[in-house]
C-alpha cells in the first residue's frame, strides 16, 4: 500500500509534482505556502521533490500515535498543545476524516483560554460544528468548554469530567481497544502534561 500523496502545482507554465506522505494530507495549504516562499529564493526545478517526505509534525500539534494502554491499544491524535476555534475546527475535520471500521472516534476538549469578550460566542458556536460530525463520543474538562457541551447532540454526549485524573479513568474503562482518541485543549490547561503521560503509557496522575 502506498501512503504516499503528491502535490502538483502549475508554476510560471511549468509543471511540479512534490510527494507528501499521508499523514501530511490535512496541511496542504500550508506546504504550497512553502513552496510559494521556496520558489522566491530557488528555482523549483532544483529542489528535491521528496523534500517534505520524513517530516515529523510536532507533539501536540496534531502527531498521531499508536500506543498500548492499559492492555489497549488506542490512536490518539494528539492536539493538546494549543486550542483556539481556528485550529479547533481544524483539527475536528481532520479527525472527521479518519477512516474506521468498528472502532469509535472519542473527543476530550479543554478550553480555548485568552479569547476575552469573545470566549463565550467561540464556545457555543464550535458545538455547531461538532454535532456534524462523524464522532461517537466527546467528553470536556474546564469551566468554558462547558459551554460548547450544552450544545451538543444528545447522541454524541460522553460527559463533563471534574478532574484531570477521570481522563485516565476514561481510558481505562470506558476506551475500548483500537479505539480513536483526539485531545485538543489549550496548553495553559495542563491537558497537553496529561497527553504526554499517557503516550509514554503512564497509568498514574500528575
Amino acid at each position: 500500500i502506498n501512503d504516499n500523496y503528491y502535490i502538483k502545482i502549475n508554476f510560471q507554465n511549468n509543471y511540479y509534482k512534490f510527494k507528501i506522505e499521508k499523514e501530511l494530507r490535512h496541511y496542504t495549504s500550508t506546504i504550497l505556502a512553502t513552496i510559494a516562499i521556496l520558489s522566491y529564493f530557488f528555482d523549483l526545478s532544483l529542489i528535491d521533490k521528496n523534500i517534505f517526505l520524513g517530516f515529523q509534525i510536532p507533539e501536540g500539534r496534531g502527531d498521531i500515535r499508536n500506543i498500548c494502554y492499559n492492555n489497549k491499544n488506542i490512536k490518539i491524535l494528539d492536539e493538546s498543545y494549543n486550542s483556539n476555534p481556528e485550529s479547533l475546527k481544524f483539527s475536528l475535520y481532520k479527525f472527521d476524516q479518519i477512516q474506521r471500521n468498528n472502532q469509535k472516534k472519542i473527543l476530550i476538549l479543554g478550553d480555548m483560554l485568552e479569547l476575552g469578550t469573545y470566549s463565550k460566542k467561540l464556545h457555543i458556536k464550535i458545538a455547531d460544528i461538532i454535532n456534524k460530525l462523524d464522532i461517537d463520543k466527546i467528553y470536556v474538562i474546564g469551566n468554558h468548554i462547558r459551554l460548547t457541551f450544552n450544545k451538543i447532540r444528545t447522541q454524541i454526549k460522553g460527559r463533563i469530567l471534574r478532574n484531570k485524573e477521570e481522563i485516565y479513568d476514561l481510558l481505562k474503562n470506558e476506551i475500548k481497544n483500537n479505539d480513536f482518541l483526539m485531545i485538543k485543549a489549550s496548553n495553559s490547561t495542563g491537558l497537553h502534561k496529561i497527553t504526554k503521560n499517557i503516550k509514554a503509557e503512564k497509568n498514574n496522575a500528575l
